[in-house]
């Protein structure tokens, strides 16, 4: 007997969407963005009377991916905003925050990816190599921020030393400005 071939998903790139006028694609991410309209069959309709001959649950599914894809922008903005409001005035530390946001991120995409990579041909055909140079530059950032941070806990040491043997306030900045590279403040 024959076993039954077991069917992958389709990857579904919306073409008609590419094909779209672009002030009609404009017009139909607003209106899903801001929620204007009653429903996909109003929807559907729309687009038709614009030229474009495409079923409601294939605008449906369209729409449920872009609002996806809005939700998950919205999260990172609000993450990245507020992790720059908790560290408004500590760029190193706020730089750090990024830093491990970005990480997590990406360790969840590379989490996705194995979980998916034998059911979904999308998942595999993640760029492999677009990860690891991103991979690559945040060990790199994480490198620097690390000197950085070595080098202003040295510099501070010797401008408390200094200032233990009488430099002023006015000297400690800028003798700290001139070893950390910063302009005047």
């Amino acid at each position: 007997m024959r076993e039954a071939k077991r069917k992958e998903p389709k990857i579904r790139h919306y073409k008609w969407v590419e094909r779209m006028a672009g002030d009609v694609r404009e017009e139909l991410e607003r209106r899903l963005r801001e929620g204007d309209f009653q429903s996909y069959r109003e929807l559907t309709a729309w687009l038709g009377a614009h030229g474009v001959a495409v079923s409601r649950t294939s605008v449906k599914r369209y729409g449920r991916k872009f609002e996806d894809r809005l939700e998950a922008i919205r999260l990172a903005t609000a993450q990245a905003r507020e992790v720059c409001e908790q560290f408004s005035g500590d760029d190193a530390t706020m730089r750090d925050a990024l830093l491990r946001l970005v990480q997590t991120r990406l360790f969840e995409v590379l989490i996705a990816t194995n979980e998916h990579a034998g059911k979904n041909s999308a998942a595999a055909s993640l760029n492999l190599t677009a990860v690891a140079r991103s991979v690559a530059g945040l060990v790199r950032a994480e490198a620097e921020n690390r000197k950085w941070h070595e080098r202003a806990a040295a510099v501070e040491t010797r401008i408390d030393a200094a200032r233990a043997e009488g430099l002023s306030e006015n000297g400690a900045n800028e003798i700290r400005r001139a070893l950390m590279g910063q302009e005047g403040e």
